[in-house]
């Protein structure tokens, strides 16, 4: 006789067998187990860490832990213990809804009814007699069994509809379709009730219409924003703000914008002038036109003072300038500009000849009924700090000189002023008596640049260190040098002390 049952597996009592409750139990505690069979979690491979009385598990293949080798199997927490149990093919078990049948090597779903001619389908969801398929999901799928796949939705008339609906709580936001014509149309709203038509493509030639208005990217050049599937280098797009700029072969070759129309190419046809001289009014001058283009060459015969043409002129060499009224030997450009034949201005543009731009100058100057001006520089950032000079009182150089060297530091100012400072450690005693004090030898300072012939500067000094110590000038000044001495209230010993002195007055 067998000792267990051929299809649970439980336990026979046995004949004359001591302690036939064991065994009893045994059997009602696999009953228990297998009968009405639920689990906690399908093809689980990881043991839990505090499994519960009673609690099931169907498992993987691959599990691990106290549950490596019994893939497959199902695995029960029972008395503080696992008890492994092999399901058979046809056996089902529940995790809450999730019904499935044990076919052998997994735990499978089962199959509903032949789908055919069914009334309503709900999948996680039911059906109604309007709509009679409702799915309720995160997704879903719609896919090829072995090549396309197309989704079908039909209509019986034209004036009909076969659309797709996006809703919002049940509430239409979108819809896209061929709604109560032939033409494919979208349109959206934003409660559901006032609806606006974004697009309407017609049936009958394909053309699309955006009936209330239509917004594209910016685009660029490269890839403009609305341009042609065989040249996509051609087109529009918004090349800046309020700006529309045209392509051509992926380069921008038109921009309009509030401030005006920038055009880069060659502008033909009857919007320009048609010959050197056209003087019809309303027409665009091409470069050529009434003398205009590449800059006039200037040579030694060139007098500027007789040139009354009006133009851009170009000296290419300082070797034209001597007796033709250059503000200075120098190549560069002239602009000539003439009001009337008694009134014109010019001015000239240096060219360095390096690329500091210092090395540029500018001079203008302007002929009326009394003649030529002085010609007069144009001071520009690069100008403002170098040589500083003069003529006749009249600036000619820069606006600012400054310099340094063994006798200190010094700036000058175009309108004639210069200030000189010194900063000097000496070692010497006060110990002369001066003015109820004391002072030290006298010591002679001699400018780092000299004041104008005949002008005194005005001094000041100061002592750093010491006690009450300051710098007097007993020997007084001129515009070269200046005699100084230190000062205290009581007698010093020699000692080094850090002195300031500063004269101000002008180099010419």
């Amino acid at each position: 006789m067998s000792q267990s049952s051929s299809r649970l597996a439980l336990p026979y009592l046995q004949p004359q067998q001591a302690q036939k409750h064991v065994t009893h139990n045994e059997a009602l505690q696999r009953l228990d187990y297998l009968t009405q069979l639920t689990v906690v979690e399908y093809d689980a491979v990881t043991p839990p860490v505090t499994p519960q009385e009673g609690e099931v598990w169907a498992l993987g293949a691959t599990a691990s832990g106290v549950w490596s080798g019994q893939g497959g199997k199902l695995a029960g927490w029972f008395n503080g213990g696992w008890l492994f149990i092999a399901p058979q093919e046809g056996w089902r078990a529940a995790r809450g809804a999730d019904l499935r049948i044990w076919t052998g090597t997994e735990w499978r779903t089962p199959a509903g009814p032949e789908p055919q001619n069914l009334v309503g389908v709900g999948i996680n969801a039911e059906s109604d007699l309007v709509n009679r398929l409702a799915v309720s999901a995160d997704a879903t799928l719609l896919t090829h069994e072995g090549a396309g796949h197309q989704l079908k939705i039909n209509k019986a008339a034209e004036t009909d509809t076969a659309s797709l609906l996006f809703q919002t709580a049940f509430s239409g936001r979108a819809e896209m379709g061929t709604a109560g014509a032939d033409d494919f149309a979208i349109k959206v709203s934003a409660d559901g009730a006032a609806w606006s038509e974004a697009m309407r493509v017609r049936a009958v030639d394909g053309r699309a219409a955006f009936p209330s208005g239509a917004g594209i990217a910016d685009g660029s050049a490269a890839a403009p924003s609305l341009g042609f599937l065989s040249e996509t280098g051609t087109g529009l797009y918004r090349s800046g703000a309020k700006s529309l700029g045209i392509a051509i072969d992926g380069q921008e070759r038109m921009r309009i914008a509030d401030g005006g129309v920038r055009i880069d190419g060659a502008v033909i046809g009857a919007a320009v002038t048609q010959s050197a001289t056209d003087m019809t009014a309303g027409r665009l001058v091409k470069t050529g036109d009434f003398g205009l283009g590449d800059a006039i060459a200037l040579t030694a015969a060139d007098n500027l003072n007789m040139l009354t043409v009006a133009g851009l002129f170009y000296n290419p060499t300082s070797g034209n300038c001597a007796n033709n009224n250059y503000p200075i030997f120098s190549a560069g450009v002239l602009v000539n500009q003439r009001r009337t034949n008694t009134n014109w201005a010019q001015q000239f543009i240096s060219y360095g000849g390096d690329s500091t731009v210092g090395a540029i100058r500018q001079f203008t100057r302007s002929y009326g009924a009394l003649g030529w001006t002085p010609w007069s520089e144009v001071i520009h950032q690069g100008r403002l700090v170098g040589p500083v000079s003069q003529s006749g009182g009249m600036p000619t150089g820069c606006v600012i000189e400054r310099g340094s060297n063994a006798n200190g530091s010094y700036m000058r100012w175009a309108d004639g002023t210069q200030i000189c400072t010194l900063r000097r450690s000496v070692s010497t005693a006060i110990a002369t008596g001066h003015l109820g004090g004391f002072r030290s030898g006298n010591e002679v300072w001699v400018y780092p640049a000299q004041f104008a012939v005949g002008t005194l500067p005005v001094m000041s000094g100061a002592a750093l260190d010491g006690t009450a110590i300051s710098v007097v000038f007993p020997g007084g000044a001129t515009a070269q040098q200046a005699a100084w001495s230190v000062t205290a209230i009581t007698s010093q010993s020699a000692a080094t002390r850090t002195v300031t002195m500063s004269a101000i007055g002008r180099w010419f």
